[in-house]
C-alpha cells in the first residue's frame, strides 16, 4: 500500500462572504495516475500538497465523469511541465502524477438560488510536491492557475484547492469564473 502525506478525509468549505458553502465526502478507492514515487526520503521530507474539488454537474445537470476530468487534467499538467500553458513559462515538477478519488459534493447554492442544496457526484484531485520539485510558492501558483483553467473548461461556479503541508491544511482558495 502507497503511502501519501496528505489528507484525503471529508473536506468542508465556507467562503468569507458565506456565498459558497459545501462538503466533499469522498466514497471511492483512492486511484493514482503517472509514476509512483514513495521513497523513504519523499516521506520525511516536507511535503506540500494541494486536492482540488470538482463536481461533476454543468449548471444543475450532470455532465462530466472522472474519466472525462482525469483526461483533461493529465494533458493540462503535462503543458504545465513543458512550458506550453498558455504561453507562459511554468515549472511543474517533473511529472504529472497525481492522485484522485471519486466522492459526494453538497453544497448551497449562490446568488438567486441560494440556499439551495446540490448534491452531485464529485471528485478529489490530489497534486504532491515532493523531493526537489518546484518551490512552494510555484507549486502554489501552478495549481491555482490549474484550477482557474478547470472553473472555465468544466462550467463550474466554483473550484475548491486545499493547500497542504505534510498532511495538515494550510490554506483554502477558490477559483471562480
Amino acid at each position: 500500500m502507497a503511502y501519501y502525506p496528505v489528507d484525503l478525509r471529508q473536506f468542508s468549505y465556507r467562503s468569507p462572504d458565506g456565498r459558497h458553502r459545501g462538503v466533499f465526502r469522498p466514497n471511492g478507492p483512492i486511484r493514482h495516475t503517472g509514476r509512483r514515487r514513495n521513497s523513504l526520503e519523499e516521506r520525511i521530507n516536507n511535503t506540500h500538497s494541494a486536492r482540488i474539488f470538482l463536481g461533476f454537474n454543468a449548471g444543475a445537470k450532470p455532465k462530466w465523469t472522472m474519466k472525462d476530468v482525469t483526461e483533461w487534467t493529465k494533458k493540462r499538467r503535462m503543458a504545465q511541465i513543458a512550458g506550453k500553458s498558455r504561453g507562459k513559462e511554468k515549472h511543474a515538477a517533473p511529472d504529472a502524477s497525481f492522485i484522485y478519488q471519486k466522492g459526494i459534493w453538497t453544497h448551497t447554492k449562490p446568488g438567486p438560488d441560494r440556499g439551495m442544496v446540490v448534491t452531485e457526484n464529485s471528485m478529489q484531485i490530489v497534486f504532491l510536491n515532493v523531493g526537489p520539485a518546484e518551490k512552494a510558492g510555484t507549486f502554489k501558483h501552478t495549481i491555482l492557475d490549474l484550477a482557474q483553467d478547470m472553473v472555465r473548461h468544466f462550467e463550474q461556479e466554483a473550484v475548491f484547492v486545499d493547500f497542504q503541508l505534510n498532511g495538515i491544511s494550510r490554506m483554502t482558495a477558490m477559483a471562480t469564473p
